[in-house]
């Protein structure tokens, strides 16, 4: 690991090389090098970026160097009990940099296979430095000499950029020969620069983020646009009606009645002819008047609607004129631009070009003198008796420019699903922003924005983004819900309640393969056994029939039917399953009854049969199979279903019960009584974070599976009465659980890919392998070439009741791009799975967190004091915190603490001229 610091030395940390289980050593680090000081080391890379296959430490620093420093010698570890390794300063930059190094990044930006360095500064400068070697092309192919340990200044930055340079990136994005960087202005917004072989040299490219379409809707008259809007003041200058009058501008309009204005100008309601678009109606400068000295007027684009310079030599603004165009124009013609309408920068003629009617003016330099980002006013004189008529103002850029970077990366971010591989995988500059919102853009002729989170996918990160890092695509640790279109029919069953899958015959293994069943159960107590014939369910009436006694007390409604063997399949082989029943008394399913003295209000009947020719006709209640007493008390207060499903939780090889009555419970399987019956102990407290859980409605069908494939299993929930699912991750021990609810993985944006816009309810994971219509289906997707979904062996199912169908949902790993961002004091790793396909919908997750830092720095506080700061005889505990936050918990009874206050974002600032700590940080201090 190597770390550079603001104690002004670059640190290197080497991995322990002793393994041991216990300790952990593997993960541990040694200090083995420091950097000789350097002022301040702000920015590092390691590149072998003279490619002598030895890495490069590349170091920049406010001493306003870049040094490399290569390995040089080490100690010998881990057969020396001594951990060092030495490196030397092979180059450095000299005094070539004038100022503090903020950035630094690598690459080939200009197709020659000689490695550049690119250092971007606090003062706004971009130097890039090049391996001094030379290349030969050999069919078409750079062949680089390297000169090891050697390099140039080959380019500086102009005047473009005069904030700091957050961030910088080297990466390919156009597929032209040659990487781009990609770097961040504070407060300016994100540039691109790509090598431009016939000028040597690189050209700037903004990149802007588009207005939203109901931002510039053609059919709204005040829409958002590229045109002037009025003029604001204005001498010599007069709007020129059809018949040839002239009128002074700006136009001042008054109702004379019957609808109509005077004047009654063809460019109504626009004080100017210059506004809108390009359209016939002109305004007049006329300098040739006796005793006029020039012909002026100052011209407002509109709020929200200001112009930008492009920071290249394209245009910037596009004047439609009457009449052709000739040199002349720079000699009579003035134009400035001004950011508040009074304080005015001329452009230079220099800048201006044109062809035929039309003038084009480049405003870079003006904007760049005073360290302007945009302008919304425009001055156009003319002068020595120059008449001219112009049409209109055309803006080539509305200062769109995402001013709240902070990070830029490039990397991919795919757009499309792979059938049968990876996913489209094409490179993206990805900027992140002050507020956690992600935008993606890709190169078309310009930098076109395909992915806003916010707007997209209602998604940020809520804080500041201060670096993003690319570190995989196809290993998300999560999965995404993969739909192509697959479904099969539950055949009529009256009003639906309840599906499950189970197996009725433990013992009937065909070919390898234990069938298992769809059960059913309707709003009239039905209980349907179907079987798969192929890809479609067909009523098995045999089956049916066994669970016809099937029956629940007065005043209480079925509400499901599971399969249950003590052991796991395939140990169940030979048992004789129960057919478990649940049951709720129905003034508490319809809501009008809950709490009542002495009513149980649901039920689970353990239904048993002697043999597979004998149907279920006794059964156990719940007292007998409840070993403590906690699940008769859980189902009394019972406000939903109860729902069940059995697992083997614990990997004892024998099935628990997750039971959920609107709340949910871990009932662990401890064996059977002296009469061979089943026997559950109630965890208290198991799933307390999901209990607790504010919600407006109750808990319904879990379904349980290693979703993260960490080695336990995770749950995830229907809601009782209500589409959609959630998801709850273990992150602590199956014996002292953490849970945490990650609900984006069944959840996106999208209404055409969304389980509650669809209504879809009841889901479960349904394992394949055990004959039912999801194996048929898999054959299916595999002869059509769609390996990507057969990864797994499981599929998740869910019901559509406007169709009475399964709709299959395939779990992919390998789809999504995966990316570190580094928040304060947080690092969050997160899966991006945006892809869109016509024929393979997502219907997870587009954007989810699958890892952090926060509870590694959970608890971590700064200082901590006590006091009664509001005098009432309560002591209270203050804290101030790692996220800048000062807390206040005041005292409430027998050493409980209740949080009383929280601050905002705490940052602490001194106003001063003179300091003798901060001067060379901070611009316009002395040290005196």
């Amino acid at each position: 690991i190597i770390a550079a610091s603001s104690d002004g030395r670059v640190h290197v940390f080497e991995q322990r090389h002793i393994y041991d289980p216990y300790a952990n050593t593997e993960n541990m680090f040694d200090h083995v090098w420091s950097s000789p000081y350097t002022f301040r080391a702000f920015a590092v890379r390691v590149d072998d970026v003279d490619r002598d296959y030895r890495p490069d430490i590349v170091v920049g620093s406010w001493d306003g160097k870049v040094r490399c420093f290569e390995y040089d010698n080490h100690s010998g570890y881990p057969f020396n009990a001594e951990h060092w390794i030495t490196y030397r300063e092979v180059w450095n930059s000299g005094s070539t940099i004038d100022g503090k190094i903020y950035t630094i990044a690598t690459g080939d930006t200009n197709f020659n296979g000689l490695p550049e360095i690119v250092a971007g500064t606090r003062e706004g400068r971009v130097y890039v430095f090049e391996n001094n070697g030379i290349t030969m092309m050999i069919n078409g192919e750079p062949f680089p000499l390297i000169n090891d340990n050697h390099y140039r200044l080959v380019w500086t930055s102009e005047n473009y950029t005069w904030t700091p340079i957050m961030d910088t990136e080297v990466g390919e994005l156009d597929s032209s020969p040659g990487e781009e960087i990609a770097l961040v202005a504070q407060g300016q917004g994100v540039f691109v620069l790509n090598w431009d072989e016939a000028q040597h040299t690189y050209s700037y490219e903004k990149v802007y983020r588009p207005w939203d379409a109901w931002q510039s809707e053609s059919d709204s008259p005040w829409r958002l646009d590229f045109w002037a809007d009025s003029v604001v003041t204005a001498n010599n200058v007069s709007y020129r009606f059809g018949n040839g009058t002239l009128y002074p501008e700006p136009i001042s309009y008054r109702y004379v009645g019957g609808g109509t204005f005077y004047p009654d100008a063809e460019c109504y309601p626009f004080n100017t002819g210059m506004a809108n678009e390009t359209d016939g109606y002109y305004t007049v400068f006329d300098a040739s008047k006796t005793g006029v000295g020039n012909a002026t007027a100052i011209v407002d684009f509109g709020k929200d609607e200001e112009g930008t310079g492009s920071a290249n030599a394209d245009w910037d603004l596009d004047i439609t004129f009457k009449d052709t165009l000739t040199s002349s124009v720079r000699d009579n013609l003035n134009i400035s631009v001004s950011q508040s309408g009074t304080d005015f920068e001329q452009v230079n003629s220099s800048r201006y070009s044109w062809v035929g009617t039309h003038l084009y003016v480049d405003v870079d330099d003006a904007l760049s003198a005073r360290h302007w980002d945009w302008f919304r006013y425009l001055k156009i004189s003319v002068f020595d008796d120059a008449v001219y008529y112009i049409d209109s103002i055309e803006l080539a850029q509305v200062y769109t420019q995402v001013t709240t970077a902070l990070t830029v990366t490039i990397g991919p971010l795919s757009e499309s699903f792979g059938y049968s591989g990876p996913p489209d995988d094409s490179n993206k500059l990805l900027v992140a922003t002050v507020t956690g919102k992600i935008l993606a853009f890709e190169y078309g002729s310009s930098y076109d924005l395909v992915w806003d989170s916010t707007r997209d996918d209602f998604f940020t990160v809520d804080t500041n983004v201060w670096d993003m890092v690319h570190i995989g695509s196809g290993d998300s640790r999560l999965p995404v819900w993969l739909y192509p279109g697959l479904s099969f029919e539950i055949p009529s069953m009256g009003g639906y309640f309840h599906w499950t899958v189970g197996d009725v015959v433990t013992n009937d293994w065909i070919g390898g393969t234990n069938p298992w069943n769809i059960i059913t159960v309707n709003d009239t107590a039905g209980i349907t056994v179907y079987t798969a014939t192929g890809g479609a369910l067909e009523v098995d009436t045999q089956l049916t029939a066994a669970f016809e006694s099937i029956d629940v007390p007065t005043d209480y409604m079925l509400r499901s039917v599971e399969m249950m063997t003590r052991y796991v399949d395939p140990l169940s082989v030979g048992e004789i399953p129960y057919a478990v029943a649940t049951c709720l008394k129905t003034d508490v399913a319809a809501g009008t009854e809950y709490d009542v003295t002495g009513q149980m209000n649901g039920y689970i009947l353990f239904y048993q049969r002697s043999s597979y020719s004998d149907p279920y006709s006794t059964y156990l209640e719940p007292e007998k199979i409840d070993a403590t007493g906690d699940i008769v008390a859980a189902l009394s207060k019972a406000k939903a279903g109860p729902y069940i499903q059995f697992v083997d939780w614990d990997n004892d090889l024998d099935n628990d019960m997750i039971l959920s009555t609107g709340f949910v419970y871990y009932c662990e399987n401890i064996g059977v009584d002296s009469h061979g019956y089943p026997q559950f102990r109630l965890r208290p407290g198991y799933f307390k974070e999901l209990n607790s859980r504010e919600m407006n409605c109750f808990w319904g069908q879990p379904t349980v599976w290693d979703f993260d494939k960490d080695g336990d299993v995770d749950i995830a929930l229907g809601y009782d009465g209500r589409a959609g699912f959630t998801y709850w991750e273990n992150v602590g021990t199956l014996e002292s659980p953490q849970w945490v609810e990650n609900k984006r993985l069944f959840v996106n944006s999208d209404p055409q890919t969304s389980f509650r816009v669809y209504e879809m309810s009841q889901g479960r994971v349904v394992p394949m392998g055990h004959g039912l219509p999801c194996d048929a289906q898999k054959l299916i997707l595999d002869m059509m070439g769609y390996t990507t979904l057969l990864q797994e062996e499981y599929v998740f199912l869910a019901f559509l009741p406007s169709t009475s169908r399964l709709l299959s949902f395939w779990p992919s790993y390998d789809q999504t791009n995966s990316y570190l961002l580094a928040t304060y004091p947080e690092v969050r790793r997160y899966e991006f799975a945006i892809a869109k396909n016509d024929n393979l919908w997502n219907f997870g997750f587009h954007v989810i967190e699958s890892w952090s830092t926060k509870d590694e720095l959970d608890g971590w506080s700064l200082t901590v004091t006590s006091g009664d700061i509001d005098n009432d005889g309560k002591g209270e505990l203050i804290v101030g915190d790692y996220d800048n936050n000062l807390y206040i918990f005041e005292h409430m009874l027998n050493n409980t603490y209740k949080r009383a206050f929280r601050s905002f974002d705490i940052n602490y600032t001194v106003q001063s001229t003179s300091s003798p700590y901060y001067w060379e940080e901070l611009e316009g201090i002395s040290g005196k």
